[in-house]
């Protein structure tokens, strides 16, 4: 393998992660500044791989994954990975051995009213990137890359949701697309993280100074969207965890040692609305 971006690699392929040793993705990274390495390795599909016929799908995303193949890849190619089962939930039998043998195919398995709303996204996402005045800059992107690059010996991954001729996006379902409600879903998801993941990638592949954006879109009807960025204080604080979280990560492959929280004592500290109370304020 070399470093550089490939097209149609499918999702499970990059996801057992191809790299000749085993990479970064930014979604360890994020694992990473929340929580032990000792549960990053276990989370590596290499370091760590699933048991034969294991599987990760949940009902709950079905939803925004089939938006995201309806809205980045197109209605022709979605309907090959998207299956509507009729039915209007999953308690009968008969849709739950309809959706299992949809996993079991690599695709995605929808009730009735789930497909009609996937539809109103994609329509309502379509006609907000027409009024952005990016239909044309939209035609010409790429969806679905996989990219691969190195930092020093270590090697990382990326898979760009919908590459434009000047910028990276990202989309993302949410309950909550407003620019308050989002922005605080960006910090608490980590995505200013995977915003400073995918710079860098997209630098070592050399594309410099590309801009990130987040294509948000409302999961509940009329389906709401809108564009968000990090700012420059939350990029710099994406770019510190991504610095650390490269040296951490190569440090542990290279010793083979994946540490807990250290044996020093950790003191809690009262949160601000704690130690107001206390002081006399009201709660």
């Amino acid at each position: 393998m070399t470093p550089g971006f490939v097209e149609g690699m499918p999702e499970k392929i990059y996801h057992a992660d191809p790299c000749p040793t085993p990479s970064l993705s930014s979604g360890l990274v994020k694992m990473m500044d929340t929580t032990s390495m000792q549960k990053v390795r276990l989370a590596h599909p290499r370091l760590n791989p699933p048991p034969p016929g294991a599987t990760d799908d949940d009902p709950k995303f079905d939803l925004g994954t089939a938006a995201h193949a309806l809205v980045l890849e197109g209605v022709s190619v979605a309907e090959k990975k998207v299956v509507e089962v009729s039915a209007d939930s999953w308690r009968t039998k008969d849709a739950r051995q309809h959706r299992d043998a949809a996993y079991a195919a690599g695709l995605t398995p929808l009730l009735t009213h789930q497909v009609e709303s996937a539809r109103k996204m994609v329509t309502a996402a379509h006609a907000f990137i027409a009024e952005s005045g990016l239909t044309e800059k939209w035609a010409e992107g790429q969806s679905e890359l996989s990219g691969f690059w190195k930092e020093g010996d270590l090697w990382c991954r990326m898979r760009v949701d919908r590459m434009l001729p000047k910028v990276l996006v990202d989309l993302k379902t949410t309950g909550d697309a407003s620019p308050e409600g989002f922005s605080r879903h960006i910090v608490k998801m980590g995505y200013h993280i995977q915003d400073a993941f995918y710079r860098r990638g997209a630098a070592a592949l050399g594309m410099p100074d590309k801009p990130f954006l987040f294509l948000a879109i409302e999961d509940e009807f009329p389906h709401a969207c809108a564009w968000h960025a990090c700012d420059g204080k939350l990029k710099a604080i994406g770019d510190a965890v991504v610095d650390k979280a490269i040296w951490r990560f190569h440090e542990c492959l290279r010793t083979g040692v994946w540490p807990g929280y250290g044996t020093e004592i950790h003191h809690a500290s009262a949160p601000g609305w704690l130690a107001y109370k206390f002081e006399g304020g009201e709660a």
